[in-house]
């Protein structure tokens, strides 16, 4: 009988290796993988105090790889496509918080626009502008994480930032997409074209999507680790956002269900940044929709305008058809639950005219277009034409309220402001939110602080700090009336007094009317940092001041890693680092090293930081590394193993498939000597059938050390599997094939 004439289909189902599978001649074999990762691409989160360059340097030798992007700045780590077995590595490694698999991100899309219309209403709506007046640049600058921004165009101030699609070319636009939400932020006031919410502000183009309008949540990441290194030095305090993908909320900045992006965007909030993201186009709760859902984000949703008025008087929008004048945009997300609703916020998303690529203009829709509305409001809001703005020294969650505030505000006491699927006019459950709002109410006045920035220790009382009442050129005034005067601070653990306690969050001081201009209060805060302290009173610009706080004395050592398990003669290197009673970290340059009593090896130097463990050549045991600095001292637990040396099949199982279980699977399972899964190894086998060759095949092991082989309508009959041959890394096979056997 010939072989060619009985073989069925052999195929192996190999963990994570294209192409990996061989037949003998006559056999037809292919590869199909196992459910093992989501995708080849991953985004590793380092724990906050690893040092990214020396770790991934490291991991990408030992495990060989090769990272697309490393991040320092908004999150500690890095994105590389991995393999199976180099994805579980990195998951035990004690030094990573979590993985999170890259998904696909875009644009969120753009909706097509009728032939001919062109006239552009968003500002006037918002009131940003009138027919014949503008508002000046911004004070603050903007990131545009988008595809880019046409760079030459003359009606932007744009200037390169970062490309993370192609990382060796600046971030020109090769879609548009980022260019029209660039002209809606700021294009100039300059008599032609069109002028922006925030006319002449600097934008900075970050592209992270491509000429398509998609990319990964790695480039994302790059883009925002990018805002986030260079947020102080270039001013810059908004980023828009007009892209998205599918996602959720934890609640927990990505902390419990390992999203990397949300860690990233509360790392960059935190830095000072106010991200403005669209809601999407779903027509669909954006509780699924991230970056939308997180509650870190100022999330806009889309509402239609055709004449720059309210009233629903101006008539459908002649670009889209289905769209009414002054009613929530059909296509746009909505919230429904309190978590999305708490950072909502509506602005104009449909027929939206502004700047496009070669130096052009055109009109699209969408909650794209809704979102840079809102990002030049709350640009405006920080400051303009070189000015502190309402905004200033307020927390990027504090500008989200401000801006949802003045929304609601405004629509409350001019109710024909709003539009149809306003809070005031709902629409169901559906949630759009208040109309943003960029009307400005004239202060009589300002706050400032009296007394210099101080330099405290963690947990040490400020002595007084002086707010005072001021004209708006900075001469102190007494209050017409009894002032109330609202304290708070950018640190979640700052604290206020009047005194030395008690000490609360938040303080009102009152500057009564008369003579006084001045109160005072204490600070202190239990986290080492820059502290931005914020006064702000009814009718008077906010005022704010930036103390520093230093860490207190050290009070722990921590051994990073915290544990590892070493081969004999192989090293491992510790470092040290410190804290104070509140966790502030402390750097330590220099900690005494010592090995625990019976600890099989040696650490060198034994003073310094860090050091390097080598295990002990021929003794295996547990032990400890201690890192000491004065008296107090740290410790991490090691362990030294032998290392493995041979691989062994440690069973042969069978099973069928099918609804008449016509196909054959045979899974091998490979492990070490010392019971661990051989992950990557080759594995070829021979199947007999009632005592004949029947089909061979060659495949490769995943990370649970299995390789399962499918024969594709096997007849009846005996099997046996022969191994014919394991190749693995570091390892030599014992040759031997358990005994095994299945008759169907």
């Amino acid at each position: 009988m010939k072989l060619a004439g009985m073989l069925g289909l052999l195929v192996a189902l190999v963990a994570a290796l294209a192409g990996g599978t061989s037949a003998a001649p006559g056999a037809r074999l292919a590869a199909i993988p196992a459910p093992a990762v989501e995708s080849g691409s991953y985004i590793v989160v380092y724990r906050d105090a690893v040092n990214v360059d020396a770790k991934t340097d490291g991991l990408e030798r030992g495990l060989g790889f090769t990272s697309a992007f490393r991040y320092r700045h908004s999150l500690k780590g890095f994105a590389a496509r991995l393999s199976a077995p180099q994805l579980e590595r990195l998951r035990s490694d004690p030094d990573v918080a979590f993985v999170s698999a890259d998904r696909p991100v875009e644009a969120v899309g753009t909706v097509p626009l009728a032939s001919g219309e062109t006239a552009p209403t968003g500002l006037r709506r918002i009131e940003a502008a009138s027919p014949t007046t503008a508002r000046e640049a911004s004070s603050v600058n903007v990131a545009v994480i988008d595809t880019g921004i046409d760079l030459g165009h003359s009606d932007l101030s744009a200037a390169n930032g970062k490309n993370c699609v192609r990382t060796t070319s600046t971030a020109q636009d090769d879609n548009g997409h980022g260019t029209h939400v660039s002209g809606t932020i700021a294009a100039k006031n300059t008599g032609s074209g069109v002028v922006g919410v925030a006319p002449g502000t600097k934008l900075y183009a970050v592209k992270v999507l491509n000429s398509a309008g998609s990319g990964t949540w790695s480039q994302v990441i790059c883009g925002i680790d990018w805002v986030t290194q260079n947020a102080a030095a270039l001013n810059i305090k908004a980023a828009s956002m007009s892209l998205g993908g599918t996602g959720s909320n934890d609640s927990n900045c990505g902390n419990t269900n390992s999203d990397a992006l949300h860690k990233a965007i509360c790392n960059s909030t935190a830095a000072g940044v106010t991200y403005v993201v669209a809601a999407g186009n779903s027509a669909a709760d954006f509780s699924t929709f991230t970056p939308a859902a997180y509650p870190e984000v100022l999330t806009v949703t889309a509402m239609s305008d055709s004449d720059g008025v309210s009233g629903g008087s101006g008539g459908a929008p002649t670009c889209r058809l289905g769209e009414l004048d002054d009613s929530y945009a059909s296509f746009s997300n909505f919230a429904t639950a309190a978590t999305e609703i708490n950072h909502a916020i509506a602005g104009p998303g449909v027929c939206i005219y502004s700047t496009w690529l070669g130096g052009g203009y055109n009109t699209i829709s969408g909650t794209s277009m809704a979102t840079p509305h809102v990002t030049g409001s709350v640009a405006l809001c920080l400051g303009e034409a070189g000015a502190a703005g309402p905004c200033t020294g307020l927390t990027p969650a504090q500008i989200v309220q401000k801006l949802r505030s003045d929304a609601a505000g405004h629509s409350n006491s001019v109710p024909g402001y709003g539009f149809n699927g306003d809070p005031n006019h709902s629409v169901g459950s559906a949630y759009y939110g208040y109309l943003v709002w960029d009307g400005t109410a004239q202060a009589q006045g300002r706050l400032a602080f009296g007394t210099a920035p101080q330099t405290l220790t963690a947990d040490s009382p400020s002595g007084p700090i002086t707010v005072q009442l001021q004209s708006s050129t900075g001469t102190p005034q007494s209050a017409t009336s009894a002032t109330a005067v609202s304290l708070g601070s950018s640190s979640a653990q700052g604290s206020f007094s009047t005194s030395t306690g008690p000490w609360t969050g938040t303080l009102t001081v009152t500057i009564p009317a008369g003579s006084s201009t001045s109160d005072s209060f204490y600070y202190q805060d239990t986290r080492a940092g820059g502290p931005t302290l914020t006064a702000g009173a009814t009718g008077y610009t906010s005022g704010t001041q930036t103390e520093t706080i230093n860490p207190g004395l050290l009070a722990s050592v921590s051994v990073s890693p915290s544990s590892a398990t070493v081969a004999l003669g192989g090293t491992q290197t510790f470092g040290a680092s410190g804290a104070d009673t509140y966790g502030n970290a402390i750097s330590i340059s220099s900690a005494s090293w010592s090995v625990g009593t019976g600890t099989p090896g040696t650490v060198s130097p034994t003073t310094g930081n860090p050091t390097l463990f080598t295990a002990s050549p021929t003794t295996t045991g547990s032990g400890s590394v201690i890192a000491a600095v004065g008296s107090i001292s740290g410790n991490a637990s090691v362990t030294v193993v032998s290392a493995p040396t041979t691989a062994s099949v440690a069973s042969i199982a069978y099973g069928t498939q099918g609804a008449l279980g016509q196909h054959l699977l045979v899974t091998v399972t490979l492990v070490d000597n010392k019971g661990n899964a051989v992950a990557g190894a080759t594995v070829s086998i021979a199947l007999n059938r009632n005592g004949s060759p029947y089909a061979s095949a060659t495949g490769t092991t995943g990370a649970d050390g299995r390789v399962t082989f499918r024969a594709t309508n096997a007849p009846s009959g005996c099997y046996t599997t022969t191994v014919t041959n394991v190749t693995a890394q570091g390892l030599t096979w014992d040759g031997v094939t358990p005994a095994n056997s299945l008759c169907k």
